[in-house]
């Protein structure tokens, strides 16, 4: 057999074949209908949809042979891909010095061929929906455009695989962006409710979760405290040591406050050099005792500059006569303005009303 033409831009041919993402899947029953089809409406024993890769034509679907690819230089519909108008019909493979001694003459008797052109949607040529007998035969000028209206079905069907399979790449791709943003999400929201020097919850966050521990005691007439927790002579360490050393402080300080408070408590930085604990279910006695804690803590820190560090602390303690959260903390502030007045390393508490 001599070697059929090799189309123009061969490789961009074959990158938009490969790009059907086609070869070598599994039979489809959309295209072994449409075989099926054109076997019984040709009274025809083959039926093939074949696509001419760099080295062989492979079948998409097959009728009537019991083979699924040959070489290319053995493939009829290697021509058909450079055929006018998109169609060649040999009559007698035999008398044909192209196809005489092809594979499917010698092995499998055939002798008829017809096939009509496949094209991608940027009109290269894929391959050819082809029939075939062991006998000489003709196509009338109606057969013709009868094969080759088959022809445009099983193009759009290898269209729509390729459709497919962009759509499945897509939602792939889409999956992916939405774990990403769901990721970024959590990100953002953990970004929003930890302080970011100092890896405690963050003013915001320390107020949302204020408000709930408050509508809670009140809902179940359970006691809550808080905490107003300040550095002592912050700024002095800023200005003898410097802002990056100072840094490093207040992330200490948030380290031993958490390791005094319990698992129960919420600690978070309230500003600057302030911090908050949050005491669910506590009673002055026992906020005093957590605040004490922390204070000896602080005190006691392993400190190398400067020499010694403290921290005053106001409390406040939620009764039935409190309005509200953000009178819970004025009165925890007023307490801590008193603790820094009377000389600072010490804790004050807001007077509690009774409730009657």
């Amino acid at each position: 057999m001599k070697q059929a033409p090799i189309p123009e831009r061969e490789d961009e041919r074959l990158s938009a074949l490969r790009a059907m993402a086609v070869l070598d899947t599994p039979p489809s029953q959309a295209f072994d209908d449409l075989t099926r089809l054109a076997s019984a409406l040709f009274d025809l024993p083959i039926a093939l949809v074949s696509l001419v890769d760099s080295d062989r034509q492979w079948f998409k679907s097959v009728q009537g042979l019991c083979i699924s690819s040959t070489r290319r230089d053995q493939a009829m519909c290697a021509r058909t891909l450079v055929a006018r108008d998109g169609l060649m019909v040999v009559p007698d493979l035999a008398l044909d010095e192209r196809f005489a001694d092809t594979e499917l003459a010698r092995a499998h008797g055939v002798r008829f061929y017809a096939g009509a052109t496949l094209y991608s949607p940027d009109s290269h040529a894929l391959g050819a929906f082809c029939v075939m007998d062991r006998r000489p035969r003709q196509l009338d000028p109606a057969q013709q455009e009868l094969l080759r209206a088959l022809a445009r079905q099983a193009q759009a069907q290898l269209q729509l695989v390729l459709r497919l399979d962009q759509l499945h790449t897509l939602a792939s791709e889409l999956h992916l962006r939405q774990q990403i943003l769901e990721q970024r999400c959590v990100e953002l929201e953990n970004e929003a409710s930890t302080d970011a020097l100092t890896g405690v919850g963050s003013r915001r966050a320390a107020e949302d979760r204020l408000r709930h521990e408050c509508a809670i005691a009140q809902r179940l007439r359970l006691p809550f405290s808080l905490c107003l927790i300040d550095v002592d002579h912050f700024k002095k360490v800023n200005d003898r040591y410097g802002h990056p050393h100072g840094d490093e402080v207040l992330r200490q300080v948030a380290s031993l406050i958490a390791d005094a408070a319990r698992s129960t408590d919420y600690i978070g930085r309230w500003g600057g050099e302030e911090f908050i604990a949050l005491l669910p279910n506590t009673d002055q006695g026992g906020a005093h005792a957590i605040a004490e804690r922390i204070r000896r803590r602080v005190e006691n820190g392993d400190w190398d500059r400067p020499e010694a560090l403290t921290v005053s602390v106001g409390l406040s303690t939620f009764t039935a006569r409190q309005p509200g959260a953000e009178h819970l903390i004025g009165l925890a502030d007023a307490a801590l303005y008193r603790a820094k007045a009377a000389g600072r390393n010490r804790i004050e508490a807001a007077a509690t009303p009774g409730d009657g």
